[in-house]
Order: C-alpha cells, then structure tokens, then sequence
C-alpha cells in the first residue's frame, strides 16, 4: 500500500462563492442562466443539472458573479453547512456556497464523496455567533487524503458499487413496508369502515386518553431549561418524523410539568404529527425518559381492545387516505375529528397474528438497515485505504 498524501484543499482547488442580484430590479432575473441556492440541494442529491431560479446576464454582471464551469463540487457554507453536490451544467450562485473547482490533481468525484463522508467535520469547522458559516479561508485548509488519480478512480468505482447496493437494500425495506400493507388489507381490508366484517367503534372508545399538546403561553420557549436530575424532556414533531426519542434538547422543570400533567407522555404511548409534516406516527420505548409533549404532536393512550400494530396500520392507512384527497390530511390536526374516526375492531386474536407477522418483518428491516448504516460506510472508509 502505498501512502496518501495530506494536503489542503486550497492547494488543489479553486475555492469560489456567489451573491444574490438585486431581487427588486426585474432586469436580473427570469432569464436563462442558472442560479442555485442550498435549499435546492437534498441530501440524496449528487448532481445538479438544473436550478429553480434563473437570472440574466446583466443581473451576472451587476453582481459580480464567477460561473461555476460543469464538474464544480457545490458546497453549502451556511443554513446549512455540508451540502454537497456536482454541476451537470455552467451555473451561478447565491453566498451561501463555497465551491470548489478541481485541478487536475483531484476528481470532482472524489472530492464529492469524501466531503459528503464528513459532514459532521464540517458542521464543527464553522463559526459565527448567529449562525454558522464556512468561511473561504476555512474551506481552503481543510485537510484533504489525496492518493494517485489512478488510486481516486478506483475509489470511486468501489463506492459506485456499493451505492448500488445501498439502493438494492432501500428498495427491500421499501417493499417491506408494502408487504406489512399488503398483509393489513389481506386479513382486515381497507380502512374504509363500511367494507369491514367486524366490529366498527371509534378511535375515541379504543384509547384510555387522546391528547393534542398545549398551545400558547403554556409552553413558551422561556420555560426550557438545560436537562439534568429532576428534569422532563418536552416531546416534540420530529420525535414522530424521525421515529427516536433520544433526540432533542428541550426540558423543563418539575413544576412546569406539574402544571401541564395532562400532557404526560408515557413508554408505550403513540404520538403522531399535527403541524406542518402530518400523520407521522411513533410509539414511545419503555427506556423514554417521562416528560410532556408540545402542540405539534397528539398522544394516544390505547386501551385494552386493540393492539398498537394494527392501531399504526390502520391510523397510517387513514392519513394516506386524507392525503389523497389533498387538504383533508388538514383533519388530523383536530383532536374532534380523530376521535370520531370509525376503526373496524378485528378480535385481539387476528390482531395478535397480524402483530407477530410485523415482528417478523422489522427484524427483517433492522438487519438490513443495520447493514446500510453501520456495516457498508465501514467498507466505505476502508476504501479509501485501498490502493491499486
């Protein structure tokens, strides 16, 4: 194995920002020449062939812009930092960026997976009291392996590969989630009541409390304090949206929490999402820490005649429904509205079958998610170890 060479990017690339033309002079935009910003740029994006906004020449000239040449890596510099992606196409853009252009010494595609590997170093290197930000000079001595050109390409090629396989792996957990649907309709239908052969109550009857958090000055920002002994961890949207309940930083004291009791959330209860991304559903772990949730998420309690996995299904199949219809996915930001909801009552005995088959399938789904996010980025980083 030979050795890498260490060097700062700045000695290989070509750092190079943007700014934004006068949005209130009309000359400069809707023309034909593309201008990105960060927001336009996903985290599964990897090239760029098109942007949202486009300007025209006079709105280049008057702000000063330097035209990123097809084969630029973008990276975002601020709100938020590590953005990455390749230009498919000459294009302009805002100050939010500090992209690099290669020499010959670097392939962009290279570069492009080596900065997306090391996001979180990122994130660290920026400064600024109000936000963080990437200065150039920051970007310029960032440290950078840089083996032979011949040892980047086949870099490259084994990370292709196992992006194919990443995307195999998806795409089994994909039909995974379709299998549990699948099995949900085939044993109990759809979630339209009147098709059902069993019993019909209502999501009110089926739950010892249903709860929207509170709104308001009952909970405002000033009432956070930093967690410690005594503490109660205020849950909030994206505990739902991100399906963890180790995340978060958001605590108040023992006296608030007193105060807002009613809001309690325990291990085992279900919270979905009623502001903003709707109808994502979670159900707590018995190792959450006790605390409260706040007015983007509704808590359900279930009682004893029904089981949280046909509960999720049935719940998940109903906001697919409202989100077909467009604004109807509105409804289940209102507490009413859910506990009117007609649910079809199967025996605890075919909900008890239909939950050991979701058993079965999320070990299934966390051996292959186990495999996507721990085993291949450590043949990731072993990659860039090898060379030809």
């Amino acid at each position: 194995m030979r050795k890498i060479n260490y060097v700062k990017l700045g000695n290989v690339c070509r750092v190079v920002s943007g700014s934004t033309p006068k949005k209130s002079n009309t000359e400069y935009w809707g023309g034909d020449i593309p201008w990105i910003t960060p927001a336009e740029i996903d985290n599964a994006a990897h090239y760029v062939w098109d942007t949202e906004r486009h300007i025209t020449e006079l709105g280049v000239e008057k702000a000063s812009l330097k035209e990123l040449p097809v084969g630029t890596v973008l990276l975002s510099s601020r709100a938020p930092i590590g953005k990455v992606a390749i230009t498919k196409t000459p294009m302009f853009c805002n100050q939010g960026f500090k992209n690099l252009i290669c020499s010959d010494q670097v392939l962009n595609e290279y570069l492009y997976r080596y900065l997306r590997a090391n996001t979180a170093r990122l994130q660290s290197c920026g400064r600024g009291a109000t936000f963080k930000e990437l200065s150039k000079k920051d970007v310029e001595n960032i440290i950078l392996p840089l083996p032979s050109i011949s040892c980047q390409k086949n870099i490259v090629s084994k990370l292709e590969s196992i992006d194919n396989v990443i995307l195999c792996l998806n795409r089994l957990l994909e039909l995974f989630n379709d299998l549990v649907k699948s099995r949900f309709v085939e044993m109990f239908g759809n979630a339209d009541s009147s098709s059902a052969n069993f019993n019909i109550s209502t999501i009110n009857e089926i739950c010892s409390s249903i709860v929207r958090g509170p709104f308001g000055s009952a909970l405002k920002k000033e009432f956070f304090i930093p967690r410690g002994v005594g503490t109660y961890k205020v849950y909030e949207q994206k505990h739902a949206i991100r399906k963890r309940a180790d995340i978060g930083t958001y605590y108040i004291s023992k006296e608030k929490f007193d105060s807002l009791k009613r809001f309690e959330c325990k291990p085992g209860d279900i919270l979905m999402s009623c502001s903003g991304t709707m109808g994502e559903l979670y159900q707590l772990p018995m190792n959450c820490e006790p605390g409260i949730i706040n007015q983007a998420l509704c808590k359900f309690t279930l009682n004893e005649k029904i089981l949280p996995e046909y509960f999720f299904r049935f719940m998940s199949q109903v906001v697919d429904d409202l989100g077909a219809k467009g604004s109807g996915i509105k409804n289940v930001s209102s507490v009413k509205y859910i506990k009117d909801i007609k649910i079809p009552l199967p025996p605890l005995s075919l909900q008890q079958e239909f939950a050991a088959f979701v058993h079965q399938v999320d070990k299934l789904k966390f051996d292959f998610d186990f495999l996507v996010s721990f085993s291949i980025p450590s043949i990731c980083l072993f990659c860039l170890k090898l060379d030809p």
